[in-house]
């Protein structure tokens, strides 16, 4: 009882409309099974009694706690329950109550309990009734957006609903739903029925005149979305994507396909234990801090309380950006900001011996690959002699780890930047068997990454902005994919299970042609290939191969504790340190010495004698080298042999 009264508020307009409803209804129900009827004084005190006792049962059911103005159709049990109870507690009172002399009729009690169910709806429910209709006159008389819905399932059902109890539904006609589940089609769900296949998009998109398709599905494989998008999109209706049946947000939570649905990789989850226990507390120093890599590892290893967060770049409008832009992401954490070219190798032991980072993240480099065909020394000196220099700094001063960020372009490369690339992490491999050694080194090799800096995906937005054309080297050329955060994200994690000689590769999902890449693009901004804008083939750049690969055939893969993650065993012996050392400062000397045209060649070379273990080109026969060549490394060979034996 103590509930009832507490639940009923005593000026409450509610509570006195649904008692002057059950009056009402019970009225009428005895007026039409009794002719003439004359209700008695004893009639009045029980009908009176009988909207008493619906008040009372429909503050125990909560009836009167509810916000009807955002209701379901869930509330309507609530209702039942109330009208339920309390016509059965009157149908015994009629037939057990004691000193009655009148029983009421069974029949009119049934059917003033129906009255009073059908006036607790309508007055709890009309506003929706009355919003519908509203819309659908308002919709015959305005322009409005003709919408199916892909995926009929929990997803497109809280999109439907949504839509329909938003601030401007009227903008809206809900046409149908498309789903691949068989047994939904030709079934109403909410009103709205399934009409067909999610293939038949496009038959029922022109059948139905839709105007915008939102895609609503929730565990889909990424495939499988790839191809419903690419079949949405292959017709001339506005594509739209539900981010998640978590993420909806007033007024509705639709968006627009972007470049991340289109790759179709799932979210990507670290062990945020295993980071927190190995970042937390720690010096971290991260090289290329401003580039799009670089950046976004910045702010992931923030979120783990580093001690300091040392960055490292020779670009400082990048540098006071990303200072500015952590500041206000997390205001605690403290941070370095080091001004430095990582070729400067004074500069950069300065830096280690001020500030002693514990841990390195390698990322500085140059990686424009058609640029570096061009500028192969600056490439040389940046990629490979940058590396050196950090990498021995950190070997130097007892660094705890040092990562290297490599690329897929490493493996087999073709290009300077891929051959850089793979001299770096032979490098970084020798030095874990260094007699000192106290640091882990290790390497992390992945593939493109969506909106980098000087990636593909820029270049074809500029183009679709400037209406094209949209130029694409080959028509078979395919690239892996990931996110810029997955990829920094992966990169700490790897990090994390580093033991020494390591390469870990990045689990890149399937290849995707560049063409397609950009048609699908193209399609996001509402404009259609060879109608809108033209692709034009150029042809296959210098250095670039059309298919990329991520594991040398002598690299066996493991797995780690991370499904993303894999370990490439080495099957043969790599070369050591000094070996290296003694090759890469050659191949330093000639590229101080020569022009890029000849290093273009001879760094294909001084990569198969690094790989052989040779500690000079000269150990090499080889007729590729001219006169000239051939007589620098002599001399530089000679000279550093002199040396040796003066020390």
């Amino acid at each position: 009882m103590a509930k009832i009264v507490g639940t009923v508020r005593p000026i409450d307009g509610r509570v006195l409309l649904d008692f002057l409803i059950v009056l009402l209804a019970y009225a009428t129900a005895f007026q039409l099974r009794i002719q003439d009827w004359q209700p008695s004084d004893e009639h009045r005190i029980a009908i009176a009694g009988m909207a008493l006792l619906y008040v009372l049962c429909g503050a125990f059911f909560g009836i009167y706690q509810r916000l009807w103005a955002r209701a379901s159709l869930y509330e309507v049990f609530v209702i039942i329950k109330t009208v339920g109870m309390s016509t059965v507690v009157i149908l015994l009172a009629n037939v057990f109550w004691p000193g009655s002399t009148a029983r009421l009729s069974t029949l009119a009690i049934l059917i003033g309990g129906m009255f009073a169910m059908v006036g607790f709806v309508a007055t709890r429910y009309h506003w929706r009734l009355f919003k519908q209709i509203v819309i659908r006159l308002q919709a015959n008389r305005q322009a409005v957006q003709r919408v199916l819905i892909v995926g009929a399932g929990e997803a497109g059902q809280l999109v439907a609903r949504m839509i329909r109890e938003s601030s401007s539904p009227h903008t809206y006609q809900l046409l149908g739903y498309l789903d691949d589940d068989p047994v939904k089609i030709g079934r109403v769900v909410m009103g709205i029925k399934v009409l067909g296949r999610c293939d038949e998009v496009a038959y029922w998109t022109g059948r139905v005149q839709a105007d915008m398709l939102i895609i609503a599905m929730r565990n889909i494989e990424r495939v499988r979305l790839r191809q419903i998008i690419a079949a949405c999109q292959a017709t001339p209706a506005r594509v739209q994507i539900s981010p998640g049946v978590l993420d909806f947000t007033e007024p509705l939570s639709i968006r627009d396909v972007t470049l991340d649905d289109l790759i179709g990789r799932p979210p990507v989850a670290i062990n945020v234990e295993e980071c927190r226990a190995l970042f937390s507390g720690k010096r971290i120093l991260v090289t290329g801090a401003g580039g799009s890599i670089g950046s976004e590892l910045v702010r992931q290893l923030s979120t783990f309380a580093p001690a300091n967060l040392l960055l490292l770049d020779s670009n400082e409008t990048s540098l006071y950006d990303l200072s500015n832009e952590l500041r206000w992401l997390a205001p605690e954490q403290q941070q370095t900001i080091i001004l430095c070219d990582v070729t400067n190798q004074q500069r950069v032991n300065d830096c280690f011996v001020r500030h002693q980072p514990e841990l390195v993240f390698h990322v500085a480099a140059y990686k424009h690959v058609p640029m570096l065909e061009e500028y192969v020394n600056p490439a040389i000196i940046t990629n490979l002699w940058g590396t050196m220099v950090v990498s021995q700094a950190a070997l130097q001063h007892g660094a705890e780890r040092f990562t290297f960020v490599s690329t897929d372009k490493a493996v087999h490369p073709s290009s300077v930047m891929g051959t850089t690339k793979r001299l770096g992490e032979l490098w970084v491999a020798s030095l874990n068997a260094h007699p000192s050694q106290k640091t882990i080194f290790t390497a992390v090799r992945f593939g493109n990454v969506i909106g980098s800096r000087g990636s593909v995906v820029p270049l074809f937005w500029q183009q679709i902005e400037r209406g094209g054309p949209v130029t694409v080297t080959h028509r078979e050329m395919t690239r892996f994919f990931m996110s810029i955060p997955e990829a920094a994200s992966l990169i700490a994690q790897a990090t994390v299970y580093a033991s020494g000689q390591d390469i870990f590769m990045l689990d890149m999902g399937d290849e995707i042609k560049i063409v397609d890449l950009a048609t699908r693009m193209i399609r996001l901004r509402g404009l259609r290939v060879g109608e809108d804008i033209q692709i034009v083939y150029t042809g296959v750049r210098p250095g670039e191969k059309l298919h990329e690969e991520l594991a040398l055939e002598k690299e066996r893969r493991s797995e780690t504790p991370h499904p993303r993650i894999y370990r490439l065993c080495q099957n043969t012996t790599l070369p050591d340190t000094d070996t290296l050392r003694a090759l890469y400062n050659e191949l330093l000397h000639v590229n101080a010495h020569t022009d890029d045209s000849i290093m273009r060649k001879l760094l294909r070379l001084y990569l198969q004698a690094a790989e052989a273990g040779h500690r000079s080109l000269s150990a090499v026969n080889t007729p590729a080298l001219n006169e000239p060549t051939r007589m620098l490394i002599t001399q530089w060979v000679e000279s550093h042999m002199l040396y040796r034996r003066q020390d």
